[in-house]
């Protein structure tokens, strides 16, 4: 409905103008009216392209009238205020849209493109140091619902997830574990606070002593005299992972890698278990391996953004904008994190994706600008990167905040959340407001039966649906050879079925704008509209063919609100 409308106007158009805009479908708005005494929709055409014909607004909104070729679709057309144009549609254009749901059940919504877009979506990507917390939980949330909803709107999406698994928190995370195993064999330490806290680390400690005993215990002085020191800082850290290396040789692998898979294991099956999964596990080893880090190092060095002090290689950042020069190779010979990244997003780019698309936590903000400094360096398009920055989350339960320390290991894992609200209501919640907007997560309200949740409210209007059809004992496809849709004509009648027309409106926005919060809102809607037309209008009328066209009308409430949930992530129950 909303393409064909803006085609009609681009047609025109073309015959109304002397100079056409390069991109004229992108050069002006098609909108929904929020009055109804504006029409359906609003058209800004010739606002925006008066000045340059040197025309008024209002002549030129009556040129591209006049220009309009003939259609099925527009009752009427005003011209308003400077030169809007206000578009009243037909009844008839609404019922048809209720038989092309129908031919489109599982698909309505969904768009094709000619052209789709090849993107990759590379989210969450926690470091596999630890249990996934409530913060990772809405960017897998906002990550997995805006690949769903890319796909619906036509684009061809996939997901990664990118392992940092060859940087410095993994060595904190096997000195952890080893200095745990030390305590379990009554090597009497100080365990460092800039170590890893939690439990886990004592659990993973416990399985190597049980399998190995004391056999890596050994030089343990070289590892108590550093842990005697009271002062706690990174150059200690950096002792005792180089004491630890040195003492182990080989079998530091037993402890690096206990901890790498027992904890990468827990984060994917803790995504699987929330609906969400990746086509793509990238390892950063892979590029301290491959050889992409000294192709990624000799392109900037060719294209003139490195130099040497104080014994480390540096990458030119400020000439590209950053704010200070970095890093790449430091003066042991190891490369940085940044180097790692950069050859990864080079790795990207070299694969064809015609847009990147990575959701970073909103502390990743500074970085953005090295990321893409580095890029643009090595000589890339740095302007097929986009950065979504998912804001923090508070929880409140009870109406306290929750307090929340991921130093000490106190903190609520994205597993505890979902136990106790359950998929459904994370995953609404977690997505219910802009990326880039701070999220208060109410638990209590999450487990509510109650029109205040959305999640309840969404799914119960799906459930009450399924119990109507169900309670008629009637053929949806056997209604559907006899229904007369233009009995459907009251107001409350109007506005459902006017509201089920703009899904596919809500898919291509929340696309366009990387908005899935839209898409809740759109249910929540829908689920009103619903609910206060069932209030007004009885099912079971005298009239048949009245009856059989109340019945389509909530079967196809029932498909949007289905396909919509899908997106979303969350089940369409069907009993309550």
């Amino acid at each position: 409905m909303h393409h064909q409308l803006k085609q009609l106007f681009i047609e025109s158009a073309e015959k109304s103008l002397t100079t056409i805009p390069e991109k004229l479908s992108d050069s002006f708005q098609l909108e929904r009216t929020k009055k109804k005494s504006f029409g359906d929709f609003s058209c800004n055409i010739a606002m925006v392209n008066a000045k340059n014909e040197s025309v008024r607004p209002i002549n030129l909104a009556k040129s591209i009238i006049n220009n309009l070729a003939p259609n099925e679709l527009i009752e009427k057309l005003e011209i308003a205020g400077p030169g809007f144009i206000n578009i009243f549609l037909k009844t008839s254009v609404y019922h048809k849209n209720l038989k092309t749901l129908f031919l489109n059940q599982d698909s309505y919504g969904h768009q094709k493109k000619e052209v789709p877009r090849k993107i990759l979506v590379e989210f969450v990507s926690a470091n596999p140091t630890g249990p996934l917390h409530v913060g990772h939980g809405r960017g897998a949330a906002f990550g997995s619902t805006l690949i769903n909803i890319l796909k619906a709107s036509g684009d061809k999406v996939d997901s990664e997830y990118y392992v940092n698994d060859g940087g410095r928190q993994m060595d904190i995370l096997a000195i952890s574990i080893y200095l745990k195993y030390l305590i379990e064999n009554q090597i009497n330490i100080c365990y460092p606070s800039n170590c890893y806290q939690a439990k886990y680390i004592e659990d993973m400690a416990s399985i190597i002593k049980d399998e190995h005993l004391n056999k890596f215990v050994r030089q343990e002085e070289k590892i108590i005299t550093i842990c005697l020191d009271e002062e706690e800082d990174e150059k200690k850290l950096d002792s005792l992972i180089q004491n630890t290396k040195n003492i182990l040789q080989q079998d530091y692998d037993i402890f690096f890698n206990l901890g790498l898979k027992t904890i990468l294991d827990d984060i994917h099956d803790d995504l699987s278990e929330f609906g969400v999964n990746f086509d793509n596990w990238i390892s950063e080893k892979k590029f301290l391996t491959n050889g992409s880090l000294e192709k990624t190092v000799g392109l900037l060095e060719k294209n003139g953004f490195t130099y040497n002090k104080d014994g480390a290689l540096w990458f030119a950042a400020e000439k590209c904008g950053d704010d200070k020069d970095r890093v790449l190779i430091r003066d042991n010979g190891t490369p940085t994190y940044f180097t790692c990244d950069l050859a990864y997003h080079l790795d990207k780019l070299d694969r064809d994706y015609d847009h990147l698309i990575n959701v970073w936590g909103a502390d990743h903000h500074g970085y953005i600008q090295r990321v893409k400094s580095g890029i643009r360096s090595a000589g890339y398009d740095d302007s097929k990167l986009e950065v979504l920055l998912i804001q923090f989350v508070s929880l409140f339960k009870d109406s306290k905040k929750l307090q929340m320390s991921t130093r000490s290991g106190n903190y609520i894992t994205l597993r505890d959340l979902r136990n106790e609200v359950g998929n459904d209501a994370a995953r609404i919640f977690y997505i219910s407001r802009s990326n880039d907007q701070h999220l208060d997560f109410d638990m209590t309200l999450a487990q509510k039966q109650s029109n205040e949740n959305p999640v309840f409210y969404i799914q119960y209007a799906h459930a009450r649906i399924v119990s109507i059809i169900d309670n008629q004992n009637l053929s949806i496809n056997d209604i559907l050879h006899v229904v007369k849709p233009e009995l459907l004509d009251n107001e409350h009648e109007m506005n459902l079925i006017i509201g089920l027309s703009k899904f596919p409106e809500i898919i291509e926005h929340s696309s366009k704008h990387f908005a899935p919060q839209h898409v809740v809102a759109y249910l929540t809607e829908i689920s009103s509209l619903f609910h206060t037309n069932y209030a007004a209008n009885k099912v079971l009328v005298d009239d048949q063919d009245l009856q059989n066209a109340r019945i389509m009308l909530y079967f196809a409430v029932k498909c949007t609100i289905k396909n919509g949930l899908k997106i979303l992530g969350v089940e369409a129950l069907e009993k309550m």
